[in-house]
């Protein structure tokens, strides 16, 4: 049974953040749920950021117009040296300005990141003001993110598998208190 609610979130359709959730819930991705938040903020920016597009190499996202590349990461402090190493590589190799963005960050970041200060480390709400303009973005789809996944949900048939089902139910309980 499919549901019709409307988000209102202005930089995205309603329509396209279904989309995204639902493909986020539904893939396999190594790894735990993080991963699946990376990639569900990495979707909504490429879908909807103007000049927004999916990097190479250690960055996430870029926008060339901007001259600006992100790596979504859950806590910055969760990378390893080697991932230190080559992202401080990339950032001297580049003329853009570098943004570590911490999804799991609960406080409004804008900091230069200790590990390599040519690199800005960025709560993911800041991420969101850059993207679309708005520093009511990200709190707009943290609001709506609940019935965003409710929808999808049941939208969705049952898995076969109800290991999976579980998982899928925790997953979006996962979402939703992340982006919360």
């Amino acid at each position: 049974m499919s549901r019709t609610h409307s988000y209102s979130l202005g930089f995205i359709s309603d329509a396209a953040i279904r989309d995204i959730a639902a493909r986020t819930l539904s893939r396999r991705i190594n790894g735990w749920s993080s991963a699946r938040l990376a990639e569900l903020h990495r979707l909504i920016v490429c879908r909807a950021g103007e000049g927004w597009c999916a990097d190479t190499g250690e960055f996430d996202l870029a926008n060339f117009e901007l001259h600006a590349r992100v790596r979504l990461v859950d806590r910055a402090r969760s990378l390893g040296p080697a991932a230190i190493h080559r992202l401080s590589a990339e950032a001297a190799r580049s003329a853009d300005t570098c943004y570590i963005v911490e999804t799991a960050a609960t406080a409004d970041i804008d900091e230069p990141w200790e590990a390599d200060r040519r690199i800005r480390r960025i709560s993911v709400s800041r991420l969101y003001g850059m993207v679309f303009g708005s520093p009511h973005a990200y709190p707009a789809l943290a609001a709506a993110m609940p019935c965003i996944v409710d929808d999808v949900m049941a939208d969705t048939p049952a898995p076969a598998d109800p290991v999976a089902g579980v998982l899928a139910a925790a997953m979006a309980r996962r979402l939703c208190m992340v982006c919360a």
